[in-house]
């Protein structure tokens, strides 16, 4: 589904699906400290991308409404998730 290295080499952003949900997580590159990034809405994630100092990770949405755009960009800082995950 979509994986990506944040600048500074601790961290892995990837994203997984079960077929009806796509979650994105942080991992690091041992494996360990698993954090989930966004939440189990039932919209469609795609395409991460870190910022260029790896503060910030980026990702589209497709939800399931009929208007346009039906796609949102979204920005979470990895600081505060890794954060609230402690």
């Amino acid at each position: 589904m979509g994986l990506c290295w944040i600048p500074g080499g601790k961290k892995l952003a990837f994203m997984t699906s079960d077929g009806w949900t796509n979650r994105i997580f942080l991992v690091s590159p041992s494996g360990g400290g698993l954090t989930g990034l966004a939440s189990d809405d039932p919209d469609e994630k795609h395409w991460i991308y870190p910022s260029p100092d790896g503060k910030w990770i980026s990702y589209v949405t497709e939800g399931w409404v009929k208007a346009r755009p039906s796609e949102t960009i979204w920005e979470v800082k990895v600081e505060d998730l890794i954060k609230e995950k402690k």
